[in-house]
């Protein structure tokens, strides 16, 4: 009975801390186009912004003025984040062919 209701009670509290809407995805066919990514979440104090970029570029491209190499990509990016509305700027720097995915997580 005890380690039902501590299950119950630790199901409760993992489900009400991940916030649906402070994570989310951006997808990027076109990557010789620069563009500037939003979303608005749920924070309401300074938190980590976490960005999982995967892909593939035939050069590099920048991420949040973070240079990432082309080839496959495959990185994750942590940065602080101080208003509920994030942007994040992508830039095609040297690629003009490839696709990647941003993923977003305001833990």
């Amino acid at each position: 009975m005890i380690k039902k209701n501590l299950f119950l009670l630790l199901s409760c509290i993992l489900l009400t801390s991940c916030n649906p809407n402070n994570k989310g995805e951006w997808v990027i066919s076109d990557v010789s186009r620069d563009t500037l990514l939003t979303a608005e979440t749920r924070v309401t104090s300074p938190s980590t912004l976490i960005l999982k970029v995967n892909g593939q570029t035939d050069d590099s491209i920048m991420v949040h003025s973070i240079v990432i190499p082309g080839g496959k990509i495959a990185e994750e990016y942590r940065v602080d984040c101080y208003n509920p509305k994030i942007s994040v700027q992508f830039k095609a720097h040297k690629a003009h062919t490839g696709n990647v995915k941003i993923e977003y997580y305001l833990p």
